[in-house]
């Protein structure tokens, strides 16, 4: 089982930071000639921006008091897999490549759940762990791809 901190939330959306032993991951590793580096953090992404813009725009104070509640007092329990991806997205300025691991998350279905009802629409996590990252823009090499859900992993699966 993976150790998490206290989560995170922001306009960028919200995480779950995680204490990995700095030699978890090799420090730099290559794939299609490309040079990926480890990350000098890891998290799993409970949501991107887009959910923190809709529950801006379609939730009362009281649902997102209740849902800063239920978020800060849920117990994560996350486990990595051996599920390994390598990540390609094209930004129009620049290009990030990322190699993500996909995490085991126990009660997600029941998280999912009861995120969906305080916030008023169908909410699915995707849990996964970007550990290493770059860019042809070097300001953006430790910048991951937001994966929200499966569709987007497959929009952006590198061969």
């Amino acid at each position: 089982m993976l150790q998490t901190d206290k989560i995170n939330c922001g306009d960028l959306g919200c995480v779950v930071p995680i204490l990995v032993m700095e030699n978890s991951f090799e420090p730099s590793l290559v794939h299609v000639g490309i040079e990926l580096r480890v990350k000098d953090e890891f998290h799993v992404t409970l949501f991107t921006d887009k959910i923190t813009s809709r529950i801006e725009h379609l939730c009362t104070q009281e649902q997102k008091t209740t849902l800063q509640k239920f978020l800060n007092g849920f117990n994560f329990h996350f486990e990595l897999t051996n599920t390994v991806y390598f990540l390609k997205k094209d930004y129009g300025d620049h290009i990030r490549y990322s190699r993500i691991v996909l995490v085991n998350m126990k009660n997600q279905k029941d998280f999912e759940q009861k995120f969906s009802n305080i916030v008023g629409f169908d909410y699915k996590i995707f849990p996964h762990i970007t550990t290493h990252s770059t860019s042809n823009k070097k300001e953006k090499g430790g910048i991951g791809i937001g994966v929200q859900t499966l569709e987007d992993l497959r929009k952006y699966i590198w061969k």
